[in-house]
């Protein structure tokens, strides 16, 4: 966060003319007394200071509270961002591995649905109904396990 406030500390300096990358010949001057000496006539230049460091430093050490108070609300907002996006990639995994789980039902479902329903597709001495229940009730755990 210092090194950020420096750089506006600079960026102020430079708009100040405090910088070596000022136009020459230019200066700046602040008045030093109320405005209503120019209504009264009495304004000379001793009542104007050239901008200096002094100054700079004034001017930053009045807003620096407002870009400390901002830094910090920024790193709050990042650490909440970075608490979503923890929570949307828990549910994009959870998402995931419920499409994976809705594929494996689907396909034990069809796997179900192809089992032969008559007495021939099991040899005509097995107990048909009870065999196709049992073979379907394996086929329900394996999917619910994780078993392709």
């Amino acid at each position: 966060m210092s090194e950020r406030l420096e750089e506006i500390k600079e960026a102020i300096a430079h708009q100040l003319g405090l910088t070596n990358d000022w136009m020459d010949g230019t200066y700046l001057y602040y008045l030093t007394r109320s405005k209503s000496a120019f209504s009264v006539g009495t304004m000379t230049l001793d009542d104007f200071t050239e901008i200096d460091e002094e100054l700079l430093e004034e001017i930053f050490n009045a807003i620096k509270p407002y870009f400390i108070e901002l830094a910090e609300r920024v790193e709050e907002l990042e650490e909440e961002r970075d608490e979503w996006k923890d929570t949307a990639q828990s549910y994009y995994m959870t998402n995931q591995e419920l499409r994976e789980r809705n594929k494996r039902y689907k396909q034990a479902l069809e796997e179900i649905n192809r089992l032969g329903w008559d007495s021939e597709s099991f040899g005509g001495g097995y107990n048909f109904e009870g065999e196709i229940h049992a073979q379907a009730i394996k086929i329900a755990y394996e999917a619910l396990e994780g078993s392709e």
